[in-house]
């Protein structure tokens, strides 16, 4: 089922298509691809509202792994939030917007920056289309996935998703 899922992403992203024409075409073709298999069952989404934090990896890019951390605040299905990423002490932020998929699977796209530290050397911050996989493990949500996106050179090269649900802090 994740294949079907993974492949969808990566066709999408990999049709040579503008960023407003994936961003319109990635929740529904996920969607479809979901909805047709007989497996998977209608289920009530589960509670992603609050902070993750995790890793990003990226083999080729300026790092191969950074640390990433998302806030998300969720109505229903629906998703919308900010995504921090740090590189040594450079750090973006993203907001984004996205939904939750049968229960199971969470796709998000980031919009806008909201701000971004210079990476000099012709290098630039992605903006990216994630697709992650909603899993219990030990009683605790972990979002795992893939993520493609664009900088202002162009396309970056893909990486996996990694993500836990950050303690609450008083």
């Amino acid at each position: 089922m994740i294949q079907i899922l993974l492949y969808s992403f990566f066709h999408l992203l990999t049709l040579g298509n503008s960023d407003s024409e994936i961003d319109s075409k990635l929740p529904s073709k996920i969607e479809k691809n979901i909805s047709s298999n007989s497996i998977v069952s209608e289920q009530k989404e589960p509670d992603l509202n609050g902070t993750w934090e995790g890793v990003f990896t990226q083999k080729g890019g300026y790092k191969e792994f950074y640390k990433v951390t998302i806030k998300i605040e969720q109505k229903g299905s629906k998703v919308q939030g900010t995504t921090l990423a740090y590189i040594d002490e450079l750090k973006a932020t993203l907001s984004f917007t996205g939904e939750i998929l049968n229960g199971k699977y969470l796709s998000f796209t980031e919009n806008a920056f909201l701000n971004s530290d210079d990476l000099g050397n012709q290098r630039a911050w992605c903006k990216k289309s994630v697709a992650l996989q909603i899993k219990r493990v030990k009683g605790e949500y972990v979002l795992e996935g893939i993520w493609a996106g664009k900088s202002t050179f162009g396309n970056c090269e893909p990486g996996t998703v990694i993500m836990k649900k950050a303690p609450e802090r008083v």
